[in-house]
């Protein structure tokens, strides 16, 4: 990150993300080798895993987390300023209620670390 101050209003972003994809996302800040960045999910996401920790925290609405953990298949519902740290590697998928607007975190060097694809899109501001 450069010397600059980044400032931003999480409720001015979340109006420019859209409620008709199953996810989006938009950066606002690279911090170190990091990306945090806010997101729109929407209903469901098929299992899945990322090759870095990911950090969530709800902002606005509910989801709920399945994880497959050692075997085991794990269930986290989350709702406003809840968090859940998943590991690299860790595969989960996850049902969203419609619109809810989650804070993330990872160090995948890129906005929108799913990649882009149909239903899914990220903005840069």
């Amino acid at each position: 990150m450069d010397n600059s101050l980044v400032r931003f209003n999480i409720d001015s972003m979340a109006g420019e993300l859209s409620r008709n994809i199953s996810w989006n996302a938009a950066q606002i800040a690279q911090i170190d080798n990091g990306i945090f960045q806010i997101a729109m999910f929407n209903g469901a996401f098929e299992w899945h895993s990322h090759g870095e920790d990911k950090l969530f925290i709800i902002y606005k609405g509910s989801l709920t987390f399945w994880v497959k953990n050692q075997g085991e298949e794990q269930e986290y519902k989350l709702s406003h300023g809840d968090g859940l740290i998943i590991p690299a590697d860790m595969e989960r998928r996850r049902v969203a209620e419609e619109g809810t607007l989650v804070l993330t975190f990872d160090t995948s060097g890129h906005a929108g670390s799913h990649g882009t694809g149909p239903g899914q899109h990220t903005h840069d501001f």
